[in-house]
């Protein structure tokens, strides 16, 4: 769960572990395949469209909140 705007957001385990990924890492890049291995803890080869589903859900939900 995530406050946004002083609403609270029920996100999924992974939906949480890439926001904070991507929050602990301010201006850094990353491709499907580094935010994959580092989530799912596996190999990212032919991972992008799993991640870029969960990126999908992620941005709707916090939009949603905004």
């Amino acid at each position: 769960t995530v406050k946004v705007n002083g609403e609270y957001i029920k996100l999924t385990s992974i939906e949480f572990d890439i926001l904070y990924l991507l929050a602990s890492n301010t201006g850094r890049v990353f491709s499907s395949e580094e935010i994959f291995e580092r989530v799912w803890n596996e190999d990212g080869y032919g991972s992008n469209k799993t991640v870029m589903v969960h990126i999908s859900n992620l941005r709707d939900k916090l939009e949603t909140g905004m």
